[in-house]
This record gives C-alpha cells, sequence and structure tokens, in this order.
C-alpha cells in the first residue's frame, strides 16, 4: 500500500470496458454457397467445392432466415450443376480409359 499525502487521493480506476457480442450474420451458409458454388463452376476439384455448396445452401434455405435466400439458391444450383458436369465429365474419362486397347 502506498502512503498519499493528506489531500491527495489516488485516480480512479478505470471503468470495467461493455462486452458487445458480434451479431451472427444470418448470411453466412448463404455467402459460403454460393462462393462455393461459383469455384466449383471453374475450379471443381475432385467434386468438393459442388458438394459443400449443395450442403451450405441446402442449410441456408432451412434457416428461418430470408436474408441472403437468393444467395442460397444460387449457390445450391449451380453446385447441383458443378457436379452433375464432374460426374459426367468422371464417367466420360473413365469410359474412355476403359475402351483404351491394351498393349501386350
Amino acid at each position: 500500500m502506498t502512503n498519499y499525502e493528506p489531500g491527495y487521493y489516488p485516480p480512479p480506476a478505470m471503468p470495467p470496458v461493455p462486452y458487445y457480442a458480434v451479431p451472427v450474420s444470418p448470411e453466412g451458409p448463404a455467402t459460403a454457397a454460393l462462393t462455393l458454388g461459383i469455384v466449383a463452376v471453374f475450379l471443381n476439384v475432385f467434386f468438393v467445392p459442388g458438394i459443400l455448396a449443395i450442403v451450405f445452401g441446402a442449410k441456408a434455405l432451412n434457416h428461418q432466415y430470408t436474408q441472403g435466400r437468393s444467395k442460397a439458391a444460387w449457390g445450391l444450383a449451380l453446385g447441383i450443376a458443378a457436379t452433375i458436369v464432374s460426374v459426367g465429365i468422371a464417367v466420360f474419362l473413365l469410359a474412355a480409359l476403359a475402351s483404351t486397347p491394351t498393349t501386350s
């Protein structure tokens, strides 16, 4: 403890900083679905972006929020389209590999 001179008091303590929670955006899964859907159309690597776009789009459409529904719908549609195209390309490549004659 420190002794203060008469008439001198220590400065008041800092008031506590109020805690404000950052509001969670209800558009998070919808934005993720749209972003992954766009990525899946251009860079579809092992079906992963398309499938994730479908999952996030369906999750966002099942929420009660009305914000971001168009983003979720577009992300879902792009994810489905990219996955269908990827499956078609994979089937085509597998069929081409299977019909390739082997040399012996």
